[in-house]
């Protein structure tokens, strides 16, 4: 099942995703309801995915990373 996060909470991962093409195809991640918002920092070295949202399931957005084609690796939780 993975970890549900309740109420509303930051996730941060690593991912492999690189220029503003393959950054593009994250607007996937709009579709979903608890997910009201996203960036990706692809100046950074690990090309950090924050995704901001409510009761958020960390193994749903690695698995969409993942089905998407990209690598991706939860590194941080906040609130």
């Amino acid at each position: 099942m993975g970890v549900i996060l309740m109420g509303n909470r930051v996730l941060v991962f690593k991912t492999n995703i690189e220029g503003t093409d393959q950054a593009s195809k994250l607007e996937i991640l709009r579709l979903r309801e608890n997910i009201y918002d996203w960036s990706i920092d692809l100046d950074d070295h690990d090309n950090i995915l924050r995704v901001e949202g409510y009761n958020l399931r960390t193994r749903m957005i690695v698995k969409l990373i993942n089905e998407l084609g990209f690598a991706c690796q939860l590194i941080a939780r906040g609130h």
